[in-house]
C-alpha cells in the first residue's frame, strides 16, 4: 500500500508540474498577442528653396529646390516633447507614430549653413529653417505627408552681391 501511494503522489507530482506550466504559457502567450498599437505614419521632406543664375531663363535666374538633410524636426503629443527624429540623405524622415494627434515643428536649421554644398563658389546661400508649428492627425495605416521648405538666407545679410 505504501508503495501504491508513492506510485500515485508521485504521478499527481509530475502531471501538476506538467500541465500546470503549459497552462501558464499559453495563458501568457494570449495575453501578449491580444494587445497591439495602432500606428500610421508621419512623412516628412524637408526642401531648400534658392534661385541661381540661368543663361537659358529669359529673367536670367531660375528657382531649384533641394533637398535638405540631417535637419530636426521635434514631434509634440498633447503639449509635451513625444520624440525627435533627423532628415536622411534624401530631406525625408518615416516615422511610425501610435494613433492620435500630434504637433511637429523643425528644430534645426540646414546642418552645412553657412555654406551651400553643390555650390561652394556661393558661400552665402544658406537656409532659414522653417519655425512654423504643424498640426497632423495620424490614422491607423495611413501616410500624412508633409513638405517643409526653408528660405534662402539673402546674400545682402553678408554685404555681398554675386552678381
Amino acid at each position: 500500500m505504501k508503495r501504491t501511494i508513492q506510485f500515485l503522489s508521485m504521478f499527481v507530482l509530475v502531471g501538476s508540474l506538467i500541465f500546470g506550466g503549459v497552462s501558464n504559457a499559453t495563458h501568457v502567450a494570449n495575453a501578449s498577442s491580444t494587445y497591439k498599437v495602432e500606428t500610421g505614419t508621419l512623412e516628412i521632406t524637408v526642401f531648400g528653396k534658392d534661385w541661381r543664375y540661368s543663361p537659358s531663363d529669359p529673367s536670367g535666374f531660375e528657382y531649384f529646390l533641394t533637398k535638405l538633410s540631417n535637419v530636426e524636426f521635434t514631434i509634440y503629443k498633447d503639449g509635451k516633447e513625444y520624440t525627435k527624429q533627423r532628415t536622411n540623405q534624401d530631406g525625408k524622415m518615416n516615422l511610425q507614430l501610435p494613433v492620435g494627434s500630434y504637433k511637429f515643428t523643425q528644430t534645426t536649421a540646414y546642418p552645412n549653413y553657412p555654406k551651400y554644398p553643390p555650390y561652394p563658389e556661393f558661400p552665402f546661400a544658406t537656409f532659414f529653417p522653417d519655425k512654423s508649428e504643424f498640426s497632423v492627425r495620424i490614422d491607423k495605416g495611413r501616410v500624412a505627408s508633409y513638405k517643409v521648405y526653408n528660405e534662402p538666407i539673402s546674400s545682402e545679410i553678408y554685404g555681398i552681391n554675386p552678381w
